[in-house]
């Protein structure tokens, strides 16, 4: 896509505004608005004004009749009207060219230099325009349409019009794209200094009517915003003060919501300790149990306490089962201590847990060796036989 120039934009928004203005005032304004055209056909022209809605014939004549009486363009002084000699368009040399992309800012200079190589021609013996038609990314390549006038072709008319104390404003022909000139810019006449003068005061005026475009609702806004800010500042301490009561509350809530969360967390230490009784075998003698929070310590003598390890692991109460310390062999037992995390699986038969309960320290004097439980009666599932075991050793123990 083709970039937006600054002189293209000007050039857009200048017109845009121009079409606001009523016609009288147009064409007071731009010479060019209904301009004196000298429309070429051969040694002969005809002379006409250019209007909205059609144009006006002020007359026809040769290249000679020109250089024998220069008045025949005196409207061009009496109107103050610029000049626009229009030539036919089969005396020009129009001529597709491609350039690279980067010669795009300077454009105008390459054509310069590149129109002997583009031409049968020098720069100095034509008068010449371009204009870009598209810009290919993809191949990096400007196309640009050239339109070429040899100087020799308009010389009698040139020296017409200056022994008549003239020169064109403009010089197109018919078909050629819109404000096409072929005349270089150093050879385009200059404004006048009232219609200077007046386009910088317009220019003024377009300037200050865009800063007060820009700064009034910027000023109504800084004015809505100061209002807002104090509205919100009032009821940001209102709030304020909600806020305080609210966390207050939200506060209490958690803290009374947290109690009943607690105790699901714990498991009742009677199912704990009932866990452990059946669990551990007859030969197993537990001196000190410790329970605190959700993590249980038992201390003790065991034929074989490293088989504590897997049955504690085995239960869905416990976890995290390991011993604190290095086991050691006393007599013919082994003296542990191991942990484990309490879960939160319960038992099946779910005993209820006293307020504030914490289970103290169980110690229980060893029973001889060769005290042992008694055998198993026949039929009798060797589970609960342990576990009995177990409970007679503890209240024993007790």
């Amino acid at each position: 896509m083709d970039k937006i120039s600054l002189s293209g934009l000007l050039d857009w928004w200048r017109e845009g505004l121009y079409a606001c203005l009523p016609p009288r005032l147009r064409r007071r304004l731009d010479p060019l608005a209904t301009p004196l055209v000298l429309e070429i056909e051969g040694r002969e022209a005809r002379f006409f004004q250019q209007l909205e809605d059609g144009r006006r014939e002020l007359g026809h004549f040769s290249v000679d009749e020109l250089q024998a009486d220069p008045r025949l363009l005196a409207a061009v002084r009496q109107g103050g009207k610029s000049l626009v000699l229009r030539i036919p368009r089969n005396w020009l040399l129009l001529k597709k060219v491609h350039f690279p992309l980067a010669v795009r800012e300077n454009l105008p200079r390459v054509i310069g230099f590149e129109m002997d190589r583009l031409t049968p021609f020098t720069i100095d013996q034509v008068l010449y325009d371009y204009r870009t038609e598209a810009v290919k990314q993809a191949t990096g390549e400007l196309a640009v349409e050239l339109a070429v006038l040899p100087r020799k072709r308009l010389h009698e008319w040139l020296q017409a019009l200056a022994g008549a104390g003239l020169r064109p404003a403009i010089i197109d022909a018919a078909g050629l794209w819109r404000k096409a000139n072929l005349l270089s810019p150093a050879e385009r006449p200059r404004a006048s200094r009232a219609q200077s003068a007046l386009n910088i005061g317009l220019a003024a005026a377009v300037t200050l009517l865009i800063l007060a475009a820009l700064l009034i609702p910027l000023w109504q806004k800084r004015t809505i915003a100061v209002d807002l800010n104090d509205r919100m500042h009032r009821v940001k301490q209102q709030a304020q003060v909600v806020l305080a009561i609210r966390e207050k509350l939200d506060r209490n809530s958690e803290l009374l919501a947290a109690v009943p969360e607690k105790r699901a967390e714990r498991q009742p230490v009677v199912e704990v300790l009932r866990e452990v009784t059946e669990l551990f075998p007859d030969h197993t003698w537990v001196q000190q149990l410790e329970l605190r929070e959700n993590r249980l310590e038992i201390r003790g003598m065991s034929n074989q306490a490293t088989a504590l390890i897997r049955l504690l692991e085995d239960s869905p109460v416990f976890k995290q089962v390991g011993f604190r310390s290095p086991v050691l062999q006393s007599g013919n037992q082994e003296r542990f201590h191991l942990a484990a995390q309490i879960g939160a699986a319960r038992v099946e038969e779910t005993a209820e847990e006293t307020p504030g309960e914490t289970m103290a320290p169980i110690t229980a004097s060893p029973r001889p060796a060769q005290d042992s439980a008694p055998p198993p009666a026949a039929g009798r599932p060797q589970a609960s036989v342990q576990a009995e075991a177990a409970r007679r050793q503890i209240r024993s123990g007790a």
